[in-house]
């Protein structure tokens, strides 16, 4: 009886440590995961509005752009404040596109830097025109996300690419930008 006892036991371990190992890993997953999700969410937000006010004012068309992505992202209430506050406070002092490209670069492939970068452009093109502040910060943001001038070029002359909702998912592209996909 004793050696089944011991089996048992022997048995229950095997099947349980693993299950003991990988709930706390699975916690510390989705903790790392609301953080990183929190730092698109300021990176994103924040170079929208470095966008928006590079030429000192930030119109209410440019505003109205950014109200729009982010009621179509399905983000909570929460998520939603952060992203407003961040961009109230990234626009009024003025803080550094350049960090939040960057940011985002790391993040995402050119696929992925692509779609962001057309996102920008829509905000700087809101109030229907580019002036040379906007200009200027595009073309520097471009270069932080990797891309040469052509890219720059190709967005200045209206000759965006059009990437489809595939390439974005394979280009891993969160779900709630996958909402402002046309």
């Amino acid at each position: 009886m004793n050696m089944i006892v011991a089996i048992i036991i022997v048995w229950a371990l095997v099947m349980l440590l693993p299950f003991a190992v990988a709930i706390p890993m699975m916690f510390r997953a989705r903790t790392a995961l609301k953080i990183a999700d929190g730092r698109f969410l300021l990176a994103f937000s924040g170079l929208l509005a470095a966008v928006a006010a590079a030429n000192g004012v930030v119109e209410e068309t440019e505003i109205a752009a950014v109200e729009g992505y982010l009621s179509k992202m399905g983000l909570t209430p929460a998520e939603k404040a952060l992203c407003y506050g961040n961009f109230i406070l990234a626009s009024r002092e003025k803080r550094d596109a350049h960090a939040y490209a960057r940011e985002l670069a790391m993040r995402f492939s050119r696929t992925g830097c692509t779609f962001l970068y057309s996102l920008v452009w829509k905000v700087a093109m809101a109030d229907g025109s580019i002036d040379k502040d906007e200009d200027w910060l595009l073309k520097e943001i471009a270069a932080d996300f990797g891309f040469g001038n052509d890219v720059y070029a190709w967005f200045k002359a209206g000759e965006a690419p059009v990437l489809s909702r595939a390439e974005l998912r394979k280009a891993g592209v969160p779900s709630s930008l996958m909402h402002l996909v046309k």
